[in-house]
């Protein structure tokens, strides 16, 4: 018997299944797909949806195995039941957050939310600084990258548009992130003229205004 099929089973240890498969586990599968198909997807390569589909597919297959060995694995333990009771209430929180991010999945894909007739240097050449939307700009981890923040009004009074571009296509308005007004938006932090930090699930990330 492997041990994949020991987890499915529960005959791996509680702290084994949960913190290693589990949270470290996950934790690589989000960055793979945070950043790397992101990044595949804005430079416009070839077979990339195909691709995204195949790695939901592959985790939401990884979730539901170590939802399940941790389950089983929590009937087996012999230590405090608060640890184990705790193991269950975060594998259900997880598959909820599974079927949350699947059914979001869908509706921004039924929209198709890459549109690659914009791109990051389209958009910074039509973009013009605003009196009345002074955060408006190009906005960069690193004012060299490729992909940036496009913050520009939005055609609803008195908010911004933030997406994200890249060379070949950026998110569509509302794909990436809401419409918001920013300052006093507990999503934004605004640092400095020139300086923003952007929540995510990581935290906040610092951005400088290139252009």
């Amino acid at each position: 018997m492997n041990r994949w099929q020991r987890i499915w089973k529960g005959e791996i240890g509680l702290a084994e299944t949960f913190w290693l498969y589990g949270v470290l586990g996950l934790a690589a599968l989000h960055f793979v797909g945070q950043f790397v198909l992101l990044q595949l997807a804005l430079t416009g390569a070839e077979g990339i949806l195909v691709l995204g589909l195949a790695f939901l597919t592959f985790a939401g297959g990884y979730q539901v195995l170590i939802s399940v060995g941790v389950w089983r694995s929590a009937a087996r333990y012999a230590g405090p039941r608060a640890w184990a009771h705790a193991a269950r209430v975060a594998v259900a929180a997880l598959l909820a957050l599974l079927a949350f991010g699947v059914l979001r999945a869908a509706r921004i894909a039924s929209v198709d939310p890459i549109d690659t007739s914009r791109s990051l240097a389209l958009a910074s050449q039509k973009l013009a600084r605003r009196a009345d939307y002074p955060l408006g700009g190009i906005w960069k981890k690193v004012c060299g990258d490729e992909y940036g923040l496009v913050i520009e009004p939005s055609p609803a009074a008195g908010v911004y548009a933030v997406t994200f571009c890249g060379p070949a296509g950026c998110f569509r308005p509302g794909a990436f992130r809401p419409d918001s007004p920013i300052v006093g938006d507990p999503a934004y932090r605004v640092l400095g003229p020139d300086k923003l930090a952007v929540g995510g699930r990581d935290g906040f990330t610092p951005y400088l205004r290139c252009e």
